[in-house]
C-alpha cells in the first residue's frame, strides 16, 4: 500500500510545534513562578528592612530624650514628631505623644508613649511599600537630690546643744556640725568642721555641698491639695484630731476631703500648733510663725508612700515626746472608720498609737528640736538645725529611691516594663 508521505511530515510537523508550544508555556510559567519568587523575597527582606528601622528609632528617641534637655518643647512644637531619618534602604519616623494629658511639654512627670515607623517605599496605608511600627512607653523616674541620702540633712550649721542625735543613717550639714556637752552617736558629715562633743558613729569634714530641694517645691503640694483656712484653727492649734485621706475635720464641703491626703495651711506669719494627734497625709505648712511647733504625741505618716509627711515653708520647732498617743488621754478615737491603724478600725477610746512621724520632713528655714523627735524616713533642714533635746533619725532609703514630688535634680524616662509591642495597622 502506498503511503502519503506529506501526510506525515505534517503531522510530525503539528506534533513539534505542540511540543514546543508546552515547552514554552513551561518556560514562561517558570518564569513567572521565579519572579513571583523574588518579589515574595524581596517583600520579605523589606519587611525586615523596615522592621529593623523601626526598632532602631525607638532606640535612637530614647537616646535623644535622654541626652537633649528641652526635647519635651522641641518636640511639642513639631507636632510630636522626634524626627524623620533615612537607614540604608529604609526610612524611620519617631513620634512622641503625652497619654496623660496630650500636652508634652507642660510636666516632666507625665509619661511618654514612643511611636517608630519603619518603611520602604509607601507610608500610606494601601500604598506600596513595607510599613512595621512598633511603640513603647516612657516612664519619668527622678534622680533625687542629694540631701535625700541622709537620715538628717542640713542646708546650713548644726548646733546639737546638751542633746543626743541617734539612730541609724548618716547626719550630714553644708555647714559646721558643732557639739556642746552632747552626745552624737550617728556617723555625721560636715562640708565645714565638726567639732565638741562625743563623736561615737565617726566624722567627716570638708565634704561637698548637698543640694537642697528647691524654693518653688510647695507650688506642686498647693495644686494637689486641698486648703484648711488658718482662721479655721481654734487658736492656731490643730490638735486631738484625725486627718487623713477620708478626713478632714475643718471641711466645709465632701470636696474638701483631699483623696490623696495632701492638706495646706497659709499661716501668713502666725505661729501654728501641731500636737496630740493622728495624720495619715501631708501637711504643708506655708509662711509659720518663728514659734510654730510640732508638739507631744504625734502618730503620723502620708497617704501615700512616695509622699512627705511635713513640709514647712519657713521655721519649725519640735517639742514632741515618745510617749504613745493615747485615746484615753485625750478623749479621742484616733482610728475611726475610713483611717484605720494596723488595718483596725474602732469606735472605742481606749487605744495607744507609737508617736513618731514615718516619712519625710522638710522644713525651708531654721528648725530646733527641744523633746524628743523620732523620724523613719529622712529629715530635711534648709537652714540651721539646734538639737537641745533628743533626735533619733532612722533612714528609710525609699525617699532616695523613690522621692517626691519637688525633691528632683532631674528626670530620667525610663522603659514601663512590658510596654513595648508592635501595632498592626
Amino acid at each position: 500500500m502506498k503511503t502519503d508521505r506529506s501526510h506525515h511530515r505534517g503531522t510530525v510537523y503539528l506534533s513539534v510545534i505542540a511540543t514546543a508550544a508546552v515547552v514554552t508555556t513551561l518556560g514562561l510559567t517558570g518564569l513567572a513562578l521565579v519572579q513571583a519568587q523574588r518579589r515574595r523575597d524581596q517583600a520579605v527582606v523589606d519587611m525586615l528592612d523596615a522592621r529593623a528601622a523601626a526598632v532602631v528609632g525607638l532606640d535612637w528617641a530614647r537616646n535623644v530624650v535622654a541626652s537633649t534637655p528641652l526635647w519635651r518643647k522641641r518636640t511639642a512644637s513639631t507636632a510630636g514628631v522626634l524626627a524623620e531619618r533615612t537607614l540604608g534602604r529604609a526610612k524611620v519616623q519617631v513620634k512622641l505623644l503625652d497619654p496623660a494629658d496630650g500636652d508634652l511639654s507642660n510636666s516632666d512627670l507625665d509619661p511618654v508613649e514612643v511611636t517608630s515607623v519603619g518603611y520602604i517605599g509607601s507610608v500610606t496605608p494601601g500604598g506600596q511599600g513595607a510599613v512595621q511600627i512598633f511603640s513603647q512607653t516612657l516612664l519619668p523616674r527622678a534622680v533625687p537630690v542629694s540631701s535625700l541620702a541622709a537620715a538628717v540633712a542640713v542646708g546650713g550649721a548644726v548646733q546639737i546643744d546638751k542633746g543626743v542625735i541617734g539612730g541609724y543613717g548618716l547626719v550630714a550639714a553644708n555647714g559646721n556640725i558643732t557639739a556642746s556637752g552632747a552626745k552624737v552617736r550617728s556617723r555625721v558629715r560636715s562640708g565645714g568642721s565638726v567639732s565638741g562633743g562625743t563623736y561615737s558613729g565617726g566624722q567627716t569634714s570638708g565634704a561637698t555641698a548637698m543640694v537642697m530641694p528647691a524654693g518653688d517645691l510647695f507650688d506642686w503640694y498647693t495644686a494637689a491639695g486641698t486648703e484648711i483656712m488658718y482662721a479655721s484653727l481654734s487658736g492656731g492649734r490643730l490638735e486631738r484630731l484625725v486627718l487623713s485621706s477620708s478626713s478632714n475635720p475643718y471641711k466645709k464641703s465632701a470636696t474638701d476631703v483631699n483623696a490623696r491626703g495632701i492638706y495646706w495651711i497659709d499661716c501668713e506669719g502666725k505661729t501654728i500648733e501641731i500636737q496630740n494627734c493622728r495624720i495619715v497625709g501631708t501637711l504643708v505648712v506655708l509662711n509659720a510663725g518663728a514659734a510654730s511647733k510640732v508638739a507631744g504625741s504625734v502618730t503620723w505618716e502620708p497617704a501615700e508612700a512616695n509622699l512627705p509627711a511635713l513640709l514647712v515653708k519657713g521655721p519649725m520647732n519640735f517639742d514632741t515626746r515618745l510617749k504613745p498617743l493615747s485615746e484615753a488621754e485625750w478623749s479621742t478615737n484616733f482610728n475611726p472608720a475610713g483611717t484605720p491603724y494596723a488595718n483596725v478600725s474602732n469606735t472605742s477610746v481606749t487605744d495607744v498609737y507609737p508617736s513618731m512621724i514615718n516619712g519625710l520632713v522638710f522644713v525651708s528655714q531654721a528648725a530646733r528640736v527641744d523633746g524628743e523627735l523620732m523620724v523613719d524616713g529622712a529629715v530635711v533642714v534648709g537652714m540651721n538645725l539646734t538639737v537641745a533635746g533628743t533626735l533619733m533619725g532612722v533612714y528609710s532609703d525609699r525617699v532616695w529611691y523613690d522621692p517626691p514630688p519637688g525633691f528632683a535634680s532631674s528626670y530620667v524616662m525610663v522603659p514601663k516594663s512590658g510596654s513595648f509591642r508592635q501595632v498592626v495597622r
